[in-house]
Formats: C-alpha cells, sequence, structure tokens
C-alpha cells in the first residue's frame, strides 16, 4: 500500500473539546499541514475501531493493487504467477484462463532447476521463493517479469533449511524459512546480491519445539511466529522474545490442537492485520480461520470454508488481502472468497487453465504484505479508543 496523507483521530465529546483540540500545540500543526482532522463523537467502542481500522487498512485509490502470487509452470517449467487485485482491496476481479499479470519464468530465474515450493510477497514489492531439492531461497527485487536472473540467491552448505517448505520475511526484512523433513524453523539475513552461503542466525529446533513435521509458518501482528504442524494437526505459538536467540525452546504462547478446530494436513496458513488466522487444510478440503480471542486449545473455528459449492480440492495455498478477503491456491486453481465467507459457499472468482497454474499443487502462496506503519497505527488508535472509553466510563460513574 502506498503511503497516505497523516490523519489524525479526536474523540471529542463536546464543541468546547473540539475548540481545545484546535487550540492545542499538536493540533494547531495538524491543521497548518492541512493533515486530516476527524472529530468523532462518542460511538461503540467496536464500531469505532472498526471504521478507524478499514480507513487505515484500506489502499489508496489510484495507488499500486496489492498482488497475489502462486507457484506455477510457464513454458513447462517452474516460475511465479502473480495477478494484480483491484486498487480499493477487493477481490480480484480476473477469472478463468487469464495471463498472470506478472509471470517471472525461464531458464535464466533458476527456479526450474528444483521443486518450487512457495512464494513471497513483500511490502516493498519484492518477491521471494524457496526451491526445495537443491535447496535455495531466491529473491527477485519489484518490478521482476519475465526470463530474469535472481536479484540474490541464499544456498550453499551453511542452508540448515533442508526441503524448505515454506519461506516468509519478518519486519525487518529478514528471511524466515520451514523445514518439514528437518523439523525446524530458521532465520536468515538477506543476500544483497549474488550468491550466498548464508548460516541462519536463528534456529528453533529439538524436542521441547513440538515441531511435528513443520509445515508453514506466519507472524501475527505482535512479532510472534505461528508455526503449522502437519505431524501434530496443530498450530503453535512462538513469541517474539523466543525468537531472538532460538534454541531447543517450548512455545511459550498459544496451541491450536483437538478434532474440535477441524485442523486436517494444516498445508499452509496466513494471519490477517486483525490477527485471525486462516489455515489451508490439505486432507480437509477446506479453510479454516480462528480468531482473535479463540486461539487456544481445542476451538471451533470461527469460519470453515468446505463443501462441494467451494471448489475446495486440496488446497495448499492461503493468502489475505488487506480487506482480509481470502486467496487460495491449489491444483489447477486459484479461488477468492469474500471476506467472513463460511460454510458451503462458491467462491467469487476462480483462475484456472494451464496457462498459469499447472505447477500449483506443490507450493505455498504468496500475497503482497501490509506496510508496518499501517498496523502501528491501528495498534495506537486502538490503545486511544480504549482509554477514551474507560474515562468515559469513570465520568459517568460506570
Amino acid at each position: 500500500m502506498a503511503k497516505r496523507s497523516r490523519s489524525v483521530v479526536v474523540v471529542a465529546q463536546s464543541a468546547k473539546e473540539i475548540d481545545g483540540c484546535r487550540r492545542g500545540s499538536r493540533s494547531r500543526h495538524a491543521w497548518a499541514a492541512r493533515a486530516t482532522i476527524t472529530v468523532l463523537k462518542p460511538v461503540k467502542r467496536i464500531a469505532l475501531i472498526a471504521a478507524v481500522v478499514t480507513e487505515l487498512m484500506s489502499p489508496v485509490r489510484g495507488a499500486s493493487a496489492q498482488i497475489a502470487c502462486v507457484p506455477a509452470a510457464a513454458d513447462g517449467g517452474g516460475g511465479i504467477a502473480c495477478f494484480h487485485l483491484t486498487d480499493t482491496g477487493n477481490v480480484m476481479t480476473d477469472a478463468g484462463n487469464v495471463t498472470p499479470d506478472v509471470s517471472i519464468s525461464g531458464s535464466n530465474t533458476t527456479l526450474t532447476t528444483g521443486t518450487l515450493r512457495s512464494v513471497w510477497v513483500d511490502s516493498a514489492g519484492n518477491y521471494y521463493a524457496s526451491r526445495d531439492g537443491t535447496d535455495a531461497f531466491l529473491w527477485f527485487a519489484a518490478g521482476a517479469n519475465g526470463n530474469v536472473a535472481p536479484s540474490s540467491t541464499i544456498t550453499g552448505s551453511n542452508l540448515t533449511s533442508g526441503h524448505p517448505y515454506r519461506i516468509i520475511t519478518d519486519a525487518s526484512g529478514n528471511i524466515w524459512a520451514v523445514s518439514y523433513t528437518r523439523g525446524t524453523v530458521a532465520e536468515y539475513a538477506p543476500c544483497a546480491s549474488g550468491t550466498c552461503n548464508t548460516a541462519p542466525s536463528v534456529v528453533i529446533s529439538g524436542s521441547n519445539t513440538q515441531l511435528n513435521e513443520p509445515d508453514a509458518i506466519a507472524f501475527d501482528t505482535a512479532g510472534d511466529l505461528w508455526v503449522a504442524t502437519i505431524g501434530s494437526n496443530a498450530l503453535i505459538e512462538f513469541t517474539a522474545a523466543q525468537l531472538v536467540s532460538g534454541g531447543n525452546v517450548a512455545p511459550a504462547g498459544n496451541t491450536i490442537s483437538g478434532d474440535a478446530t477441524d485442523l486436517n494436513f494444516p498445508y499452509d496458513m496466513a494471519i490477517d492485520s486483525a490477527g485471525n488466522i486462516y489455515v489451508a487444510n490439505y486432507l480437509g478440503n477446506s479453510v479454516t480461520v480462528y480468531d482473535v480471542g479463540h486461539q487456544s486449545g481445542n476451538v471451533t473455528p470461527k469460519q470453515n470454508i468446505a463443501g462441494v459449492a467451494t471448489l475446495l480440492s486440496s488446497p495448499v495455498g492461503v493468502a489475505v488481502d488487506s480487506a482480509s478477503n481470502i486467496y487460495v491456491a491449489q491444483p489447477g486453481n486459484l479461488l477468492s472468497f469474500a471476506s467472513g465467507t463460511t460454510g458451503n459457499v462458491a467462491p467469487i472468482t476462480n483462475i484456472t487453465g494451464a496457462s498459469a497454474l499447472v505447477d500449483c499443487g506443490v507450493g505455498r502462496m504468496g500475497i503482497t504484505q501490509p506496510k508496518q506503519e499501517s498496523i502501528r497505527a491501528v495498534r495506537q488508535i486502538h490503545a486511544v479508543v480504549i482509554r477514551s472509553v474507560m474515562q468515559q466510563r469513570i465520568m459517568a460513574g460506570g
């Protein structure tokens, strides 16, 4: 998302308070700078937070839209196929056997020298890919398209993430990978250019970690790392503090597991800006969603997209956009569902055909990540609103 003009949100209870805001030093500066000043009278906390979060997190009209990318086959070999979303953050309009907006493929990409396991797109529009067999992490700079060489490659004897089934980046640009066969999660510093034989800076592994055939990873808004394990049909959470040094540590966060969760071979996962967790269940032919406040123990998913009408069949990738619309990759299809979808509901769009998705069945997908400053702004406003509500209750004697 493009950087938005600064917006100041004022929760006011009277015209006197509004006038006071105008006279305040910070408010005077904001008015002089012509920043957007939104004055909101007291409303219910939930409605207020929802309105502000929606405004901050939605893309700016005319700005570069998000893009959804999948491991794909082009010209008979592995590649990255990407489709632009609309500029308002809504579900993509492409459907059918369409040509990708971005197609990174060909001999120069080196994507064909191993099995392409996952793709990732960071907030700056850089593309990443993990290659299995000939283990490697590839980085393609924003704007890459066609038969282009990667900007850098991490590979060699120091790469401990054998069979890297999932690759993502954190807010600092470091690369995180999960190894299904070795039962590890590791962090790597980015390679600026060329080929780097980079050793991991953090490794989480060992009997205490509960990493039983880990298959997917995702960061939540607090910087904690969630891991999906197919060996135990569970989602486990390592806190941000544990990610500093790693080691043979038991996850200090929550664990989601049990029959009620409907987790069934959790092949990929994603987390939206509100902290909701989305899981593609390969054997369950479903996508399950666990909302904040219900992410511990044998919990029932808030949303469960499953049934014949959904067209879900062995889903291998899941992602969400800035409006929490859901995208699911599976062999031969890229499906999209509206935010909040649950039950046996048909997808809104269905991209299919040999033009892009022949190889989609082997790897996980990625979508442009939100800017960290937008996430921080949402947290700050959330805190301000809570304080305001509490002050109103105290003044009212409630």
